[in-house]
């Protein structure tokens, strides 16, 4: 399926939904042009591709503004337009399994307003051997809650930022790119944090996944780390381990919360 132009644009032309073999297929699908505007939404829900896709979903336009949820499932992705924002109100943003491989050009900034749409990103976020390290991440959730795998190969800076709480459930490594989790995180396993210098920091408190081996480390470098809030806290959300440049690394680290408490 290839759709070159754009979807949608005016108030007055937007799609009711658009469903791209939703309920089954497995070909290629490449959206070249935007759906909607920076301001305008093009379309009401949004379902592109299925479980049982095993073919690439090409993603080659700047805005992807939605009044419904987007939900996205192919066997990979590639988001090669410049600046690609996706934005709903309130709605959720979901990329099902599948790596996504981000365009040198490709800042991916994803943004579901203030009233609570969940974003949940099931595949690794990646760049390519072009990438400079200044591919940027900025994912925005509102009052809803983040959830994502890896990130890494030549990425820069990436910020989460959801006060339904973040959940990180692979490693994230940037090119002297910050790392900046602004909300309440969880962790849905062992995660390494790696930064050539770059920044580290939680604004809020750091837990761990009840039942899970959740090792913590971070490599920053010159890089400075700061964790503000507590971490730990109960029997069921304490962490396996933390390291925190143990290994190397010159920066300052700051430590405002607990780890654990008394009893």
């Amino acid at each position: 399926v290839a759709i070159t132009g754009n979807i949608g644009g005016t108030s007055t032309n937007a799609l009711t939904s658009i469903d791209i073999n939703q309920s089954g297929g497995t070909g290629n699908i490449t959206l070249s042009g935007n759906i909607g505007t920076a301001s305008v939404a093009g379309a009401g829900v949004t379902r592109i591709g299925n479980s049982n896709m095993t073919g690439a979903l090409t993603l080659g336009g700047t805005d992807y503004n939605t009044s419904g949820a987007q939900e996205y499932d192919a066997g990979s992705y590639s988001i090669t337009g410049t600046d690609p924002d996706f934005n709903t109100s309130g709605e959720a943003v979901t990329f099902e399994s599948g790596t996504i491989t981000l365009a040198s050009a490709a800042d991916l900034n994803i943004d579901t307003g203030t009233s609570g749409g969940s974003v949940s990103i099931v595949g690794a976020i990646a760049g390519t051997s072009t990438n400079t390290g200044t591919t940027t991440i900025d994912i925005e959730a509102g009052t809803g809650s983040v959830s994502v795998a890896g990130i890494g190969t030549r990425i820069g800076n990436v910020t989460l930022d959801g006060s339904g709480g973040i959940t990180l459930n692979g490693d994230i490594t940037t090119v002297a790119g910050d790392i900046d989790i602004n909300d309440a995180a969880t962790l849905g396993g062992s995660v390494v944090l790696t930064t050539a210098n770059g920044t580290v920091d939680f604004a809020s408190t750091l837990v761990g996944t009840d039942g899970a081996t959740n090792n913590f480390d971070i490599l920053s470098g010159s890089g400075t780390v700061a964790i503000t809030g507590n971490i730990g806290g109960t029997s069921t959300n304490a962490l396996t381990s933390i390291d925190i440049n143990q290994s190397g690394g010159t920066g300052n680290i700051t430590l405002s919360g607990n780890i654990g408490t008394a009893s």
